[in-house]
């Protein structure tokens, strides 16, 4: 027979993990909404096996949330690059894994791509914040299935640095993406 006492450390310990999660996973969010068919988003891949244990996705979770709260950009050095054509989303993708910060790119852009190159050995934040100050100012050049030709125009990269995630998207889109003061 269970008794008092042990019930109630059970129901302690289930009360602690509800709240644990809920302050976790269900944030609120001021991010803008969007939907996936209009963007590409970076996420990190899951390495895991394909029947991964409950210790493997507890380990891989564990990982991530690390990685999510503690970056350690500084550890990738990228040696120098002759200015070329890159694609946006997965130099992007790259930025992800190395700054942890997500990036949420319209379609259009993500298909494109822009010149990219710098003459001395950089640091992984330094890296990636070449690019994002590459896309910004920089012409971009992309596939229009509106025009049925080529599209010629600079990007504008919204940032929502609480949540870590910038928003990349044409200028004719980016009214609905602006932070609202």
């Amino acid at each position: 027979m269970v008794n008092r006492s042990s019930r109630s450390r059970f129901a302690i310990v289930i009360a602690a993990v509800l709240v644990v999660a809920s302050v976790l996973f269900w944030g609120r969010s001021d991010l803008p909404r969007y939907s996936r068919a209009e963007f590409v988003i970076t996420e990190p891949a899951v390495g895991l096996r394909l029947s991964p244990t409950w210790k493997d996705k507890l380990r891989k979770w564990l990982e991530q949330r690390r990685a999510r709260i503690h970056p350690q950009p500084d550890n990738h050095t990228f040696p120098p690059h002759a200015t070329n054509r890159c694609a946006i989303a997965a130099i992007l993708d790259q930025c992800m894994h190395i700054t942890v910060t997500r990036y949420v790119i319209d379609k259009d852009i993500a298909s494109g791509n822009v010149l990219f190159g710098y003459t001395n050995t950089m640091k992984g934040s330094a890296w990636g914040a070449a690019f994002e100050n590459a896309l910004e100012p920089g012409t971009i050049e992309y596939w229009s299935p509106d025009r049925k030709g080529f599209r010629h125009e600079s990007p504008i990269l919204i940032r929502y640095p609480e949540y870590k995630t910038v928003f990349v998207v044409p200028p004719k889109k980016a009214d609905r993406f602006q932070r609202k003061l």
